[in-house]
């Protein structure tokens, strides 16, 4: 993997790590949504995103799905898999062992 996708690849697992840190760290889900940290690729991005808990899960269901801000999406890295308000989620392509490998669910057996 070259520097950049690694960079880009390393990117998007920190921030899906600090989403389910959130999650953990939240009482639940306030009136069935909850705030979450953009996962694109782009080190100072500062959006949030509104998921309810279904939404959230569904991403979270594959290891190398992604939510981002529309717009967000690196189209020679993932690919768009659905857009919904205000959000889109992406499936990573390149670097996809990487997002399996750096799953915080998949290494905690969950």
């Amino acid at each position: 993997m070259s520097v950049s996708l690694e960079r880009l690849a390393r990117n998007q697992a920190l921030f899906r790590e600090v989403n389910e840190r959130l999650l953990e760290l939240a009482d639940g889900f306030h009136d069935g949504s909850m705030q979450f940290i953009c996962e694109c690729s782009q080190e100072d991005c500062t959006e949030t995103l509104t998921l309810s808990h279904e939404q959230y899960e569904s991403v979270r269901a594959h290891s190398t799905f992604f939510v981002i801000s529309t717009g967000h999406e690196i189209l020679e890295v993932e690919k768009v898999i659905d857009h919904n308000n205000g959000y889109t989620i992406v499936q990573k392509v390149t670097a996809s062992d990487y997002a399996i490998a750096t799953d915080p669910r998949r290494r905690d057996g969950g």
